[in-house]
């Protein structure tokens, strides 16, 4: 308890010395309306279909009861292992172990502290952690840049089109935040928390375990100018930390890779050699180019998302390299994982969700987006048009992401 107490007052400290600026209070105000319209918007396009659609879609009475303005699809995972916990329906069926613990964690957390319906809890959550998500982003590109290039970021992040995401009872914002902190605190050399920080993000998603590289990067640099092993703490804890949900699942269920095995038939992702993967994506490009249509060597149970999710896989390669040529090392390691991640998968399926804890696209969009007001313009435009309509298809109970 003692430690959990320590644990809050660290944040409280390190929250008290960002003393945000105007203009990330104003970024924060602004983050607080869009909030209102991803969740306003839905219960105004689709009102009647709260709750009539869940059951379909295997949601129990009371998920389809409690249902809000965002919750869909994979929502209903975060619940019942709020509600219930972990099993396992066998290696052929979706289960409950394909989705990492933090957030069902403070999902239920919230709860208890509140009184509040499930995903209630869960999407204030996730609001908490978007706002903590821009305060931090926002800063940091101020202290590199200016204060245009920080709200230029936070625009980056609200605005990317799968954005609605972060609002909702999903385990993507909470995810963001604990990767954004672990490394804004390891760039501060506060090692400890910085490892706390990066463990809670390995425990919030699979690809959360990113956060360890540039952890990795930024300790290596510290060690070689000062040649102390403070920094090792942060790496060793974060590992720590994407090795727990592993062994809970050996401990529980006999398997630590249970995570992998557990994949119904319809599941289209599964391992696949990097480089096999992005001829075919390649091929599958050209194809889309001449005839419209989208390969069945790159298939996906979204085919219609596959342009979305070729220009987001385009964007994170165009972050890594930018992160490259600004000398970023910390975050081109990030990137270089990210890209490798998303292409040894084998399906592109839901990247544009996926890719939302990956921060230095926001970084690099808003550091471009700030030296070039038309770019800018048309980029909000782009990313807020293409938001409405995947808002809209998603609580409509189109599979998108």
């Amino acid at each position: 308890m003692s430690f959990v107490k320590a644990a809050f007052a660290k944040l409280a400290q390190v929250l008290r010395a960002s003393r945000p600026s105007p203009m990330v209070r104003a970024l924060l105000a602004v983050g607080l309306l869009w909030l209102c319209f991803v969740h306003i918007l839905p219960s105004l396009s689709s009102g009647h279909l709260i709750g009539k659609n869940a059951i379909a879609y295997g949601w129990t009475p009371q998920m389809a009861a409690e249902q809000t303005p965002l919750t869909r699809w994979d929502a209903r995972w975060y619940h019942a292992i709020a509600s219930n916990g972990y099993y396992t329906a066998g290696p052929d069926k979706e289960g409950s172990v394909r989705f990492y613990p933090l957030f069902p964690i403070l999902m239920a957390g919230a709860k208890w502290l509140t009184g509040i319906q499930l995903f209630w809890a869960g999407t204030i959550v996730s609001a908490l952690a978007l706002l903590g998500s821009l305060a931090l982003l926002a800063k940091r590109a101020r202290e590199e840049n200016n204060e245009e290039t920080g709200m230029a970021t936070a625009e980056a992040l609200l605005f990317f089109p799968s954005a609605f995401i972060l609002a909702s009872a999903y385990s993507e914002s909470v995810t963001l935040f604990a990767t954004v902190l672990a490394v804004v605190l390891a760039r501060r050399g506060q090692w400890l928390w910085a490892g706390v920080a990066g463990a809670a993000a390995a425990l919030g998603r699979v690809n959360g375990v990113l956060v360890v590289l540039p952890i990795l990067v930024l300790a290596v640099s510290a060690w070689r100018a000062d040649r102390r092993w403070k920094p090792a703490v942060a790496v060793a804890i974060a590992s720590l930390g994407a090795a727990a949900y592993p062994a809970y699942l050996w401990w529980k269920f006999g398997d630590p890779l249970l995570y992998f095995h557990t994949r119904p038939p319809w599941w289209a992702q599964h391992p696949r050699f990097f480089v096999l993967f992005l001829w075919d994506i390649a091929k599958a490009a050209l194809a889309m180019i001449s005839t419209g249509t989208v390969p069945k060597t790159v298939q996906t149970m979204t085919a219609k998302m596959f342009p979305i999710h070729l220009a987001v896989l385009a964007l994170m390669s165009w972050a890594l390299v930018a992160s490259v040529r600004k000398r970023k090392w910390d975050d081109a390691a990030f990137m270089a994982g990210a890209c490798l991640f998303a292409t040894s998968v084998g399906s592109l399926d839901s990247l544009a969700r996926h890719s939302l804890i990956y921060y230095p696209m926001y970084l690099r969009l808003g550091e471009t987006a700030a030296a070039h007001r038309t770019f800018r313009l048309g980029l909000t435009l782009v990313c807020l048009s293409t938001q409405a309509v995947l808002l809209t298809m998603f609580v409509r109970w189109v599979f998108v992401l």
